[in-house]
């Protein structure tokens, strides 16, 4: 009997397709692995160490098998942990897991941040007959006196260890950049090693005490004299500066609003922080400017801010307590 060509092929089709279909092994998977989250903002030349958390690693169904654990920063070679030269191999279902291995050195990751860059460590639990798991981190390594760039400023003052631009406008000679005192107010976005460059953010009340012997925080009278026409209007291209995050724009481009900065007073988009919404929390970065005049309204302070879609400046109102600023200081 002869089979056509057409009819041999379907048949082999037809048996590989059978026998993949009989193939349904699939392997558990691990779960549970934590690795330390550091800050996402690291000053370059430092080191990190990353500690894995394995005491929670389980298969689908709570077994505790023995488990290798691997490194991988971005897409590098696989680094895996050893002991004298042999893989590091840990039972789960040792009784005295939490003893030998929570916070134990074996078990950490020293992140070497070399240059400016974006970071990502990766680490895999493995086991025999399971499909592994794995947590990562991401940090970005920044150097702090150049990440922002573009603020332009003259006659440099010290206040303290912080060093401030200083700019005339109308006779009062102000601070060109935001404040930075790690004596109070909040990194911008919880990173320290922006503080220099973004300025960190402070209550009202905690700006009344801010300003050194000397200086002043700024009333919304000085701010209108200071940088605004004859009615005290501010045009806030005047006092926004077009600068760079990490060499990216950061205000959010409109052509309404020209970006003259003629004052040099570089406004930037550090948004604000309200402790009783934190959902909301570092929303309006790259949109909005607010700074803390020495004003108040019914208990409120007052304050100044600056939107990428607006042409003139704006006053507001807001808790002396819960929302979070920028500030800059005029002289006596």
């Amino acid at each position: 009997m002869k089979y056509s060509p057409i009819a041999v092929l379907l048949a082999i089709l037809a048996l590989a397709a059978c026998k993949k279909d009989n193939d349904t092994t699939t392997l558990p998977s691990l779960s549970g692995l934590a690795i330390t989250q550091p800050s996402a903002y690291l000053a370059s030349g430092s080191q990190m160490e990353i500690q894995a958390d394995i005491l929670s690693i389980v298969g689908p169904d709570g077994e505790k098998p023995v488990i290798g654990l691997y490194w991988q920063l971005n897409s590098g070679d696989k680094d895996t942990l050893k002991v004298d030269g042999n893989a590091l191999m840990i039972d789960l279902s040792d009784p005295n897991l939490e003893t030998k291995y929570k916070d134990s050195p074996l078990l950490r990751h020293t992140l070497n941040l070399e240059e400016d860059g974006k970071y990502t460590l990766y680490c895999y639990a493995f086991s025999k007959g399971y499909y592994s798991t794995s947590d990562y981190c991401r940090v970005n390594a920044v150097t702090p006196s150049t990440v922002v760039s573009g603020i332009l400023g003259l006659n440099p003052v010290s206040f303290g260890e912080q060093t401030y631009w200083t700019i005339n406008a109308a006779g009062k000679t102000w601070t060109a950049n935001n404040l930075y005192d790690p004596s109070a107010g909040l990194s911008f976005r919880d990173c320290d090693v922006l503080d220099r460059g973004m300025g960190r953010l402070y209550s009202w009340t905690e700006a009344q005490a801010l300003c050194p012997s000397g200086w002043h925080l700024p009333s919304v009278t000085e701010f209108k004299t200071s940088f605004g026409d004859a009615e005290g209007v501010i045009k806030a291209g005047d006092l926004i500066v077009d600068a760079k995050f990490q060499g990216n724009e950061m205000w959010a481009y409109n052509a309404d609003v020209q970006f003259s900065n003629i004052y040099n007073f570089n406004a930037l988009p550090a948004g604000y922080v309200d402790t009783n919404d934190q959902a909301n929390t570092w929303n309006h970065y790259g949109h909005y400017a607010f700074f803390w005049t020495a004003d108040e309204h019914d208990g409120l302070g007052t304050y100044l801010y600056l939107y990428e879609k607006e042409p003139q400046a704006r006053w507001a109102h807001g808790d002396k307590e819960t929302l979070y600023l920028s500030v800059r200081c005029v002289k006596d």
